[in-house]
């Protein structure tokens, strides 16, 4: 299976609010987001903290479906309720200056022993 990978740095100040809007995409918002996975082609979320040299990061993976980088380019324009409110709430958290000199990381080994 495919996956995604994510980098995002957060903005100053935001880990305890990032962690409450984590937790609460698989509480009172578990079904927008759930239907917004899917209907993306993304399988799975894993969300990862990082930090580094005083930097804070978040590291996301999804596994995906094989149509999920057709589906996604939708997302920009997306007029869903729950795509505008996740947009507006990242949006928030994420440095996206930072983000955007990151770029896709570079996959260097896909290895399965079995």
């Amino acid at each position: 299976m495919k996956n995604i990978v994510l980098i995002n740095p957060l903005n100053t100040d935001k880990f305890e609010e990032y962690k409450a809007f984590m937790a609460s995409l698989t509480s009172e918002y578990k079904a927008g987001y759930t239907d917004m996975l899917n209907r993306y082609g993304l399988k799975n979320s894993q969300v990862y903290y990082h930090q580094l040299q005083g930097v804070e990061f978040v590291v996301v993976i999804h596994d995906v479906e094989d149509y999920v980088f057709e589906r996604l380019k939708t997302w920009a324009t997306s007029t869903n309720e729950f795509d505008i409110w996740f947009k507006e709430q990242t949006k928030d958290f994420y440095n996206a200056e930072v983000a955007k000199q990151a770029g896709q990381p570079e996959l260097l080994l896909a290895f399965n022993p079995s």
